[in-house]
């Protein structure tokens, strides 16, 4: 079973970053020697999340074909990288066909890259242009592994085992050859409260999430102390002159946002994680 960082300290709520992949065109991870150059990355440290300590991830994806997941040790072509690919019916006989492509660095020698592949039929492993498919990809002690749903580990559509396998530090993802993508990438929120709350810079400002407790406080500091207290209390709204303290919850929903009211005479302040770098709701 693969562990996570955030399974061993426990998370206290989930969001789905989403990301628009552009058509890069003919861009190849065996051709093009600054082929991470065109790869979106997906930055987790702003989630307070080091790629490093991790060994799995979840996205749902929307594209009809040429979907890549990039595993890398750093965003430098120059160092290694795999690269995780959802192709499509390339050859039009009705099969899709899945690679898994692993390079060394930008020289592009045919001996410092590896390949594999599979072919599919069934029609839940494959992409649409329509609707979102959900997959995981993990990686540990130099398995690879691509699968469908979101439980890590099961419905495994293969899996590739490097015997000289490198740190992974980063991820990204990208399409190209003609298609565009829609991606909503599960990050988890590991509960390292620290005490302190950010209001973003914006003023008269409340966000519109559910309000799980609303009382009088006759101080921000005061309102703070009572969200302070519930581990499901991810900010609150405050009125200074009629002292409103709305204490706010995500109500265990996957936020894609936080949505904000400007409502004069009320500031919405956030909880703040990870040494006060992710406070979550300067980030959504």
């Amino acid at each position: 079973m693969v562990v996570d960082e955030f399974d061993l300290l426990g998370w206290l709520l989930q969001i789905d970053l989403t990301i628009d992949t552009p058509d890069q065109g003919t861009v190849h991870a065996f051709s093009t020697p600054n082929y991470l150059d065109f790869v979106t990355q997906i930055k987790l440290s702003n989630y307070g999340l080091n790629v490093s300590q991790i060994r799995s991830l979840f996205f749902d994806v929307k594209a009809c074909r040429d979907t890549m997941v990039i595993l890398a040790s750093s965003m430098n072509s120059s160092e290694p990288f795999y690269q995780l690919l959802l192709a499509g019916d390339s050859n039009h006989d009705g099969n899709w066909v899945l690679n898994l492509r692993r390079r060394q660095d930008e020289a592009l020698q045919q001996n410092q890259r590896q390949y594999v592949f599979k072919t599919i039929n069934e029609e839940r492993y494959r992409l649409n242009c329509n609707e979102y498919r959900t997959f995981w990809v993990s990686w540990n002690e130099g398995k690879i592994k691509l699968g469908k749903g979101k439980v890590t580990g099961i419905d495994e559509i293969y899996c590739y085992t490097d015997n000289d396998p490198f740190l992974i530090r980063e991820i990204g993802v990208m399409n190209a050859w003609g298609s565009t993508g829609k991606w909503k990438i599960l990050i988890k929120i590991v509960d390292r409260f620290t005490g302190q709350y950010n209001k973003c810079q914006r003023n008269d400002t409340k966000a519109n999430l559910e309000i799980v407790h609303s009382v009088q406080a006759r101080s921000v500091i005061r309102c703070s102390a009572k969200c302070d207290l519930m581990k499901t209390c991810i900010g609150f709204n405050y009125q200074a002159q009629g002292k409103g303290c709305e204490l706010l919850s995500a109500g265990g929903k996957v936020l894609t946002e936080i949505p904000k009211l400007d409502v004069p005479g009320w500031q919405f302040y956030t909880k703040c994680f990870e040494k006060n770098e992710v406070c979550l709701g300067c980030l959504i």
